[in-house]
C-alpha cells in the first residue's frame, strides 16, 4: 500500500469519527436540554399547584366575634377560582411527573374533584376539605421531592 492509500484512508477514518463526536455531542446536549425543560415544568406545576393548595388552606375573610378567622360569603368566588386552579395545576402536573408520582397523585385529584362536587351541591364541609387539603398537600411535597430529588 502506498502512502497516499494510506493518507486518503487515514483522513476517511478521521473524517468519520470527527463527525461521530459531532453527532454524539449533539445528541447529548439535546438530551440535557430536554431534562432540563422536563424538570423546569416539573417545578413550574409543582410550585403553582402548591402555591393553590396553601391559598384554600389558609383562605380566610372575615374574623368572627369570638375572635375566630372563617371564609365569608365575599371570598367564596376566589376560593372556587383557587380550586380550579388546582385541579388544571394538577392535570400539567400528572403530564410531566414521573410514573411513580402520577399513580401517587391519582388519589389527590379524586380528593379535589369530590370537594369540587359536594361544594357545588351545596356546602363545604370545612373540617374534612381542611384535611382533604391537607392530606393533598403532603403528597404532592412527597412527589415533589421525589420527581425533583430534593431531600430535606
Amino acid at each position: 500500500m502506498d502512502s497516499t492509500i494510506a493518507g486518503l484512508i487515514g483522513a476517511g477514518l478521521g473524517s468519520v469519527a470527527g463527525l461521530s463526536g459531532t453527532v454524539l455531542a449533539h445528541s447529548l446536549q439535546r438530551r440535557q436540554e430536554r431534562a432540563t425543560w422536563l424538570r423546569n415544568k416539573q417545578l413550574e406545576a409543582y410550585s403553582s399547584t402548591l402555591r393553590y393548595v396553601l391559598r384554600l388552606l389558609h383562605k380566610r375573610s372575615s374574623i368572627t366575634s369570638s375572635g375566630q378567622a372563617v371564609l365569608g360569603q365575599e371570598a367564596i368566588k376566589e376560593w372556587f377560582d383557587d380550586l380550579a386552579e388546582i385541579h388544571s395545576w394538577l392535570a400539567v402536573l400528572t403530564v410531566c411527573c414521573s410514573a411513580e408520582s402520577r399513580r401517587d397523585l391519582a388519589p389527590v385529584q379524586r380528593q379535589l374533584s369530590e370537594i369540587s362536587d359536594h361544594a357545588l351541591q351545596g356546602g363545604l364541609m370545612s373540617q374534612n376539605v381542611y384535611a382533604s387539603l391537607v392530606a393533598a398537600y403532603d403528597a404532592l411535597v412527597g412527589c415533589a421531592r421525589r420527581d425533583l430529588r430534593i431531600n430535606l
